[in-house]
């Protein structure tokens, strides 16, 4: 049976609540030295997984499934077999994997919005409304609850939000649901339905959304490392492996379904070299045990040439390394709008939302995933989220056939993160010994892999990002990221550019403006009238 484990703290002591959690799971032992009076010894025996990149059996998964899925909770699932005749029964037009197809033989770029409500009825509407709006493909996003395994939480968060007829947590419980009822959900819409969620454990969930009709699946394990604190990559990549076998089984059983690799991670200030290594690891992972349709996916970071830049990159390295793992598969390219700090004034929130649609119109993105007005304040309203699909339908339209010219910056750019991004893809490989779910795990470990600002106790935490006078991310400090020398002067150059323009203050001042400067506009404060002269 899979144990999920922890990781352990690296040389600091534990906050009192965070060895309470330990305690509770039988983490640690009652042996204080270590930590003194608030802590105790982690029990690394139990923290890691054996992991290994090779396609799971039928047998292996139906074992899993019976034992370890099923077991998690009561609910109306029955064998994948009837998940795949309600896939069976849909109309092409609700199928994700049609969908995503005739958007790149058309040349339009597909729009999925994201909502997710506890209450079905406002659920509906809210998708209805997405759906009238103009979005292709209508999302449900997950409850925390079930996004933590609390199910019995997530039950009374439901009872409570049908008592007072209005959402108590944000998020749809799909578990305290079920399937026949989530079916509802499906059988409302005319477009494909897509699961936005990131848990350590999405696996009954998942069984949940595929048997109701779902077509378009999410997540992967490296892009996991923004969610969670505990979880190790090694039980991520396990439980991740069972979500990707269960996609290519219903593949195999004539119902296909899309599953995207989101690398948007923290959303903030996260490299491009590592936003793309993590969507390519968490496909090819996911090629292995079989997906046929792929996402991949690009976080945009608001700098017009180095977005697109990093949205080439994936689309190449995709379409070259994918295709060495597995046979007829069909990949796309997603890019999320911006993901981190957004403005309150409604004007400046949608030339936000316009600068995702332009960049992405630029890159020549098979799918966009939206945002609303709504954003610096909580759950988006359907009346605001209806109004980010239409402004980004508009300028998708506005822009069709265009992309942005080749140049020396833009080529440039793509050497930058084509380098950077080989040269992680390199070490994965070779921490591995050629097998790449142990040198995923390795290599998230080992700071090879290393994700600004995750919260998760095995991300290494050393590298630190920052902004240059353009707008664009660069590295303050790579730390063990294996950059090549030549990204790293140029960087060096572009960076220290930026630091002399504001010598009162520390480079980590700098950053911390970074982290909440999108909403201001990324020119706000970034250099001295001299220096804007000189550009």
């Amino acid at each position: 049976m899979l144990t999920m484990g922890v990781c352990e703290p690296a040389s600091r002591a534990l906050w009192p609540h965070e060895f309470q959690y330990l305690q509770r799971h039988n983490f640690v032992s009652s042996d204080e030295s270590k930590f003194g009076s608030n802590g105790g010894t982690v029990k690394n025996d139990q923290s890691r997984p054996t992991v290994k990149n090779e396609q799971w059996s039928i047998d292996r998964f139906l074992r899993v499934r019976n034992d370890e899925v099923l077991t998690q909770a009561d609910t109306d699932l029955k064998d994948v077999e009837s998940g795949v005749e309600a896939h069976l029964k849909l109309k092409p037009h609700q199928h994700a994997d049609v969908t995503m197809r005739v958007g790149r033989e058309m040349g339009i770029t597909v729009v999925q919005p994201r909502h997710g409500d506890t209450l079905i009825a406002i659920q509906i509407a809210a998708m209805q409304s997405l759906e009238e709006a103009g979005a292709d493909i209508l999302s449900t996003v997950t409850d925390p609850y079930t996004r933590q395994l609390e199910f019995a939480n997530a039950a009374k968060a439901l009872e409570e939000s049908e008592r007072v007829g209005r959402s108590m947590v944000s998020g749809y419980p799909v578990v305290a649901m079920g399937v026949e009822r989530t079916k509802e959900i499906v059988a409302s819409v005319s477009k494909p339905c897509s699961v936005r969620m990131a848990s350590k454990d999405s696996r009954l969930a998942k069984e949940i959304y595929l048997a109701a009709g779902y077509t378009y699946m999410f997540m992967g394990p490296v892009q996991n490392l923004a969610y969670e604190k505990w979880a190790t990559p090694e039980a991520l990549i396990q439980n991740y492996q069972y979500d990707d076998r269960l996609i290519a089984y219903y593949g195999e059983l004539g119902a296909p379904v899309v599953k995207e690799f989101p690398a948007t991670l923290t959303g903030t200030l996260v490299p491009p070299c590592i936003a793309v290594a993590s969507s390519l690891l968490d496909a090819m992972l996911a090629v292995t045990q079989g997906v046929k349709h792929i996402v991949v996916n690009y976080g945009m970071l608001g700098n017009l040439v180095q977005d697109v830049a990093a949205m080439r990159v994936l689309r190449t390295l995709a379409n070259e390394k994918l295709t060495q793992l597995g046979d007829d598969l069909e990949i796309y390219l997603a890019v999320p709008q911006w993901m981190g700090d957004f403005p309150h004034d409604d004007p400046q929130a949608y030339a936000v939302i316009l600068n995702g649609a332009f960049n992405a119109a630029m890159g020549e993105a098979d799918e966009v995933i939206t945002k609303s007005l709504d954003e610096a304040f909580g759950v988006p309203s359907k009346q605001s989220n209806a109004a980010g699909v239409r402004t980004t339908r508009q300028m998708l339209g506005l822009l069709k056939g265009q992309r942005l010219e080749d140049s020396p910056e833009l080529e440039e750019e793509i050497d930058d993160i084509r380098l950077s991004v080989n040269a992680i893809l390199d070490a994965v490989v070779r921490l591995g010994e050629g097998d790449v779910a142990v040198g995923t795990a390795a290599a998230i470990r080992g700071g090879i892999i290393d994700v600004p600002f995750s919260p998760n106790l095995c991300n290494a935490s050393r590298a630190m990002p920052i902004r240059d006078l353009n707008g664009a991310v660069r590295w303050l400090d790579p730390g063990d990221v294996p950059v090549p020398d030549s990204v790293r002067l140029r960087h060096k150059h572009l960076v220290g550019r930026r630091l002399k323009t504001r010598p009162e203050k520390s480079p980590l001042n700098l950053v911390t403006e970074d982290i909440t400067g999108f909403s201001k506009g990324l020119s706000v404060d970034r250099s001295t009238p001299r220096e804007h002269a000189a550009r």
